[in-house]
Order: C-alpha cells, then structure tokens, then sequence
C-alpha cells in the first residue's frame, strides 16, 4: 500500500485492512522508517498545516474522523508533484465550512503548482467560482458545460 506516492516506501501489499489501520498516516519515525527527506517533511508539515492537521502526523487513520481522514487523503494527493490531480469527490463528509475552506486551499495550491485539476463532485454550487470550467454529467452524458 504506498502511502504517499513518491514520497514514502511502498508497505507489504498482503498486509491485512486491520494491519494496514495501524500504519501512521504520514510518519511515526520511533516505529517506521521512512525515507523522507527534510524538505520533504517540512512539505508535510506545512501541508497538514494548511489542512488544520498539525499534530496528528503519528496517528493511525482509525484514530482520526472521517472529516480528518478526508483532509489526510487531500493533502497527500496535494503533496504530489504530477501535472494532473483527479479528485473524486474529495469534500465528502465535510462540514460547508471546511468544504469551502478545502476548495480554496485547492484552487490556491493549483494556481501555485500550475495544476490541472479534475473533480467529481454531487454539490456543483461548491465549486463556482473557483473553477474555470464545469461540465454536469447525468446518466453518463455531459448536458452542461459552464466553460
């Protein structure tokens, strides 16, 4: 299981869904020996900084809330260094207030990464305005595209 792409080491892939909730979601350096450089971890912390993470880098996902594991997930996808960034409905199980703050931390680190962003999402009224095009699908088919 890779937790962080590039930036961590690739876990036993037959480890079990219960040893795999045990693993810290960033780092725990007493317990996993990860191959982060400092650069690397101060991206981390700045990361879970802008995501209202900070402190919880050694817990294990079972320990955090579903709104926590949500933002876990965004910042690792964040933290990537690939030109495209899919997001599947990343803002589900957050409160309107941390959905709106997620959608402006993601418009400003795109603008800043120069990122190409794709978002599938069941509230559109989320992102107007921070989106430079929508296009609403139904039944398969794109009926709209506000370009």
């Amino acid at each position: 299981m890779a937790v962080f792409g590039d930036l961590i080491h690739t876990y036993d892939i037959r480890q079990s869904q219960e040893d795999k909730a045990t693993v810290p979601i960033f780092y725990e350096p007493r317990q996993v020996r990860l191959h982060l450089s400092a650069e690397d971890r101060k991206r981390i912390t700045a990361m879970l900084d802008h995501l209202g993470l900070d402190g919880l880098e050694a817990r294990r996902p079972a320990e955090l809330s579903g709104g926590q594991r949500q933002r876990v997930a965004l910042a690792r996808a964040m933290l990537t260094t690939r030109p495209l960034l899919l997001l599947d409905e990343p803002l589900t199980g957050l409160d309107p207030t941390m959905r709106r703050e997620m959608i402006l931390l993601i418009d400003a680190l795109r603008r800043e990464k120069n990122l190409t962003v794709l978002m599938t999402t069941h509230t559109p009224d989320d992102v107007e305005g921070a989106a430079d095009a929508i296009l609403r699908v139904e039944g398969g088919r794109v009926w709209s595209a506000d370009i």
